[in-house]
């Protein structure tokens, strides 16, 4: 195992590090390596010169600017090994039990800031990440809390295809954003929503029978909904894909109309050669010219 002088501070700022910050170094060579993996969270030395004779490197640290006693403290939590944290005094046996139980609980809470500020860094640079991916994506997406279905991370193609800005602190709804369902005048059941369903069940959900309705603006529209689960199995996010199916509906009522035209056809032939006399042909085609006369 490998470590890294990552900070380093000292009261007087212009004095320089004995070793650079950012060296990396063996555990072995590591300053304190006997702490690593010892139980004792604190150790106290009263008298630097006598308690350390027989680990003259960690001597030489701890005496300098003169000091004569110091506590050390483990910056540590359950996962992770961060360093110590050193307080020292230029006279002999200074520190109290009391000082030294107060120096680790500093310890700890540095090392849990330390802990956070890493997770809260990593888990902003995925979210940047997944913010980049989104934004290249053709379809609106759309990531939501499962439990408020609050809206965490949106791509600029939702908005265009919702034709509005999406409300960050609004949970998401068929009411708020108009979504009819298609061929109705009634908004699309939440609890057949594809958000809901795929939430509910922890499966992976798809409607293509929505429509955002607005006065001057209609659009049809594909939803895929699927959940996101974490290392444990706690579903952590909502993804919801949004499609322009507009096309799609053009293509399936042009393929209707194509093939009610053919089975008009069809049925006007038969009906010619079937005909047996003047008056059934003229019949049949004042038939026909009723079916295709436009309604007034």
């Amino acid at each position: 195992h490998q470590m890294r002088y990552r900070y380093q501070w000292r009261s007087d700022s212009d004095m320089a590090f004995e070793v650079p910050t950012g060296t990396i170094v063996s555990r072995q060579e590591a300053p304190f390596a006997d702490l690593f993996d010892s139980r004792i969270s604190a150790m106290y030395y009263a008298n630097i010169e006598e308690d350390l004779q027989d680990n003259q490197p960690i001597q030489r640290v701890l005496s300098q600017d003169g000091a004569k006693s110091a506590v050390v403290a483990v910056l540590q939590t359950r996962q992770n090994w961060y360093g110590v944290l050193v307080c020292k005094s230029n006279q002999v046996n200074t520190f109290d039990q009391r000082y030294i139980e107060f120096v680790q609980a500093v310890a700890n809470q540095i090392a849990i800031g330390i802990e956070n500020q890493l997770l809260f860094n990593a888990a902003q640079s995925e979210r940047e990440r997944l913010q980049t991916i989104l934004s290249t994506l053709p379809t609106g997406v759309m990531v939501l809390d499962p439990e408020t279905f609050v809206p965490i991370l949106v791509n600029d193609g939702i908005s265009y295809l919702l034709g509005r800005e999406v409300n960050m602190s609004e949970p998401f709804s068929a009411n708020t954003y108009n979504l009819y369902r298609t061929g109705t005048d009634t908004y699309y059941p939440e609890s057949e929503l594809p958000i809901f369903l795929a939430a509910q069940t922890g499966l992976s959900e798809m409607a293509d029978d929505l429509a955002l309705v607005e006065e001057d603006y209609h659009i049809d529209l594909l939803m895929n909904a699927a959940p996101i689960f974490d290392n444990d199995g706690n579903q952590t996010a909502i993804v919801a894909a949004f499609q322009d199916i507009r096309n799609l509906r053009s293509l399936e009522q042009t393929l209707q109309e194509n093939l009610r035209t053919t089975i008009s056809s069809y049925e006007a032939q038969r009906s010619f050669t079937q005909a047996a006399t003047l008056d059934d042909v003229l019949d049949t085609i004042i038939q026909q010219m009723e079916q295709i006369e436009p309604d007034n």
